[in-house]
């Protein structure tokens, strides 16, 4: 039997780290992580915050794993891409001032990378506690499916992310991809709620939930799913599991759908209004 996996083997090795980067919901007890208005990504500076070390740390952690980093999400916006960014968020970010020319951004999946990689953040020594707290874990040689994983994610994360992530063309500068992903998730809200994000948004509803310290932001008030309530949540989590189901039935355990794939099963799966029991 395999020795039990230590805070040290989290430090020192990438092989034990990968067997843990589904878990993130780990973030979530130890934190509240601020994320850019796309739901989605993470920048430089919220990462240190959230880790409670200065933004040099974090720099310095990318510089000595960068590769590593990158394969879990991480990447540097410049040019074209940044200014499409910089239109979509529009004045919600202050990081996208007309002066920046480049910003590193961190999916969750790469922030709990983060987390196992700060050898002397308090946080993060919370994070590498809960992860070897969850579940003992599996010897190096063996790897999860991208099936498997993708189903742990729909434990905490909604269907944004679990595209984002595992879409083998999913692009956010792109405007097809943007259109077809606005698609799958008006989908979703009407299989849950029976009306999609933008009406939920202006349905008069309050708000559930909200990262703000002193209320909620205007950028809280623009993300559909912090109206939602637990009851719902839930039932949007149901859907996410159910739609895990069918994907892997459709494909195979090492491959992963395409944006249309996404959306022409989220169409086929999910029970809109009219058909809702």
């Amino acid at each position: 039997m395999a020795d039990r996996i230590t805070e040290a083997d989290l430090l020192d090795s990438r092989d034990v780290r990968n067997l843990r980067l589904a878990r993130v919901n780990v973030l979530d007890k130890v934190g509240s992580l601020t994320v850019l208005p796309d739901d989605v990504h993470a920048t430089t500076k919220a990462v240190a915050s959230f880790y409670g070390v200065p933004e040099a740390t974090i720099k310095s952690a990318v510089k000595e794993h960068r590769a590593e980093l990158e394969s879990n999400g991480y990447r540097v916006v410049r040019g074209a891409e940044l200014r499409e960014l910089a239109r979509e968020m529009g004045n919600q970010s202050r990081e996208l001032g007309p002066n920046t020319r480049s910003l590193a951004l961190f999916t969750r999946r790469a922030v709990l990378n983060v987390g196992m990689l700060l050898r002397d953040s308090e946080v993060a020594k919370q994070v590498r506690a809960y992860l070897l707290e969850v579940e003992e874990v599996a010897p190096p040689d063996l790897r999860k499916t991208a099936y498997e994983r993708l189903r742990e994610k729909a434990e905490y994360r909604g269907l944004r992310d679990l595209i984002a992530e595992s879409a083998t063309d999913y692009s956010p500068s792109d405007k097809a991809t943007r259109m077809a992903f606005a698609r799958a998730q008006n989908l979703l809200y009407r299989s849950t709620i029976g009306m999609d994000a933008a009406q939920l948004i202006r349905s008069g509803r309050p708000l559930q939930n909200w990262s703000g310290k002193n209320g909620p932001t205007k950028t809280d008030r623009g993300i559909a799913k912090n109206y939602l309530t637990a009851d719902e949540l839930n039932k949007m989590t149901s859907r996410v599991t159910l739609l895990l189901a069918h994907v892997n039935v459709r494909f195979e355990n090492d491959t992963q759908p395409s944006m249309q794939q996404w959306l022409e099963l989220i169409e086929e799966v999910l029970p809109q209004p009219a058909v809702l029991a």
